[in-house]
């Protein structure tokens, strides 16, 4: 699977973005500023595309009129960069990955994760909520 080992790659780096004020699990239009900020930062590039939960980001886009998506969200951009909205059951098999393969943790307490891929593969990184 692609995601998995993007998000192996994106583990390289060694970075995890949060939404320090959002409650655990909520998906913010915040999280997706910051990660374009931090990339900007680091010189990583620009992003190219967002991995997400689908049911998370449905959620949020019918909370929130902002994002610029039509009727079917699976054609959503958000701040310009595409999404790739990642079903539930290949969403737990990349959690199982981030957290038993990889041996990596959540920040704060937060139990979700975005991948960010950029330009180059290798700069690519991981929001958490």
């Amino acid at each position: 699977m692609y995601t998995m080992h993007l998000l192996s790659r994106a583990i390289q780096n060694n970075l995890v973005v949060y939404d320090a004020d959002a409650l655990n699990s909520q998906l913010t239009k915040r999280l997706f500023a910051l990660c374009k900020t931090i990339s900007r930062r680091n010189s990583f590039g620009k992003i190219v595309k967002f991995y997400v939960l689908r049911d998370d980001l449905e959620d949020m886009f019918y909370q929130d009129h902002f994002w610029n998506c039509p009727v079917d969200v699976s054609e959503c951009t958000i701040f310009g960069i595409k999404t790739k909205q990642i079903e539930e059951n290949d969403y737990e098999d990349l959690l199982r990955w981030y957290t038993d393969i990889l041996g990596c943790s959540f920040p704060n307490g937060d139990e979700r994760l975005i991948i960010c891929q950029t330009e180059l593969e290798v700069n690519s990184f991981v929001g958490a909520y």
